[in-house]
Formats: structure tokens, sequence, C-alpha cells
């Protein structure tokens, strides 16, 4: 099964990056596929190292997949950086990459873990934004603006009675993002 997740990566000159990633635990690794020639990829390929983070709102996924935000992070007895409103974090080192082509299967072996927050699940309109960031990522690549045009206005009035403040924040980055696609 695979978890959407924020990873946060450094680079060789210890600059943070955030991304959107979906990641398969299994017993006591991590799998992922980060496309080739992206940050993370680069990141953990250089670095061998990484974190994975388990949130609960949509809001960071969406801002991870879509802008280069600054998180509140804290830095781990191991040297990585985990976000403070995280609900879980795992630590990670490389231990296997295969080349798949266009993505890598990058295998790691979680070094660290440790629970933050209780998870509390994603409600109606966090699954819905969560869905709508996945699409918004994927325009360009196997994916139309028009796809998520539709999507956001079908599900606006489920998002806007369902969620909260944040989510409702989420829903309007999602359409300055699709305006600015358009353009």
């Amino acid at each position: 099964m695979i978890i959407e997740t924020v990873m946060t990566s450094l680079d060789s000159k210890n600059d943070l990056n955030f991304s959107a990633i979906g990641v398969e635990f299994v017993k006591d690794k991590v799998i992922f596929y980060p496309y080739k020639n992206t940050t993370t990829a680069e990141n953990i390929l250089a670095t061998k190292k990484g974190t994975v983070n388990i949130v609960d709102r949509s809001y960071y996924l969406i801002l991870a997949a879509l802008s280069e935000p600054e998180f509140a992070v804290d830095k781990t007895d191991l040297g990585n950086y985990y976000l403070k409103d995280c609900c879980y974090y795992y630590e990670f080192k490389l231990s296997a990459i295969s080349d798949l082509g266009k993505k890598y299967k990058l295998t790691a072996n979680i070094t660290a873990q440790k629970s933050r927050n209780d998870f509390i699940g994603l409600n109606r309109a966090e699954n819905l934004l969560l869905e709508a960031a996945i699409i918004a990522s994927r325009i360009g690549i196997t994916k139309k603006t028009k796809e998520l045009k539709n999507y956001l206005a079908e599900n606006r009035e489920i998002i806007f009675k369902t969620g909260d403040q944040k989510s409702k924040e989420s829903y309007l980055f999602l359409k300055k993002y699709l305006q600015i696609q358009e353009e």
C-alpha cells in the first residue's frame, strides 16, 4: 500500500527540500519511486538519507507538491529534519537503487522513527484535496488542466462544507495554481 507523505531531504550544501511522495513501508524498509532529475532524487542519491513525514493535513502535501514551501522543522538526533507538525517521522538510509527508465526505485532502511502527534485521519475534504493535489502534480505528465478545473468545480461544495479554514485555503491555493497553469 502506498502512503502519501512529505519527504524532507538535504542536498550536499545542506539546503532543505520538501516533496510530496508516495512511499511503501515493508517491514523495516521504505520504498519510493521519484522521477529522475528531481530535487528529491538528486538529494537522496547524493546524501543517501532523508526523512518521511506522515501528516494528517492535505495542506502539507499540496504545498510540498506544487510550491517551494517553508515549513517549520526540527532537527533529528541523526542530523535529518522533520516537520514539527507531523504525526510520525521515519528517518532512512538508502540501501538500493533500481533504474526504471523515467523513475528510480529507491529502497531504504528505516534508521529511526518517532511519534509526534496523534494521527486523526483525513476527513472528506482532506481526501478530496489530496486527490486534487495529485491531479495538479501530474499536469503536463498524464493530466491536463481541464481535469483539475473540473475536479475542483465538482468538489467545491463538499470541501467547503466538510473542511475547515486550512481546507478552504488549500482549495484556493489549488485554484490559483490552476490559473497559473492556464496562462
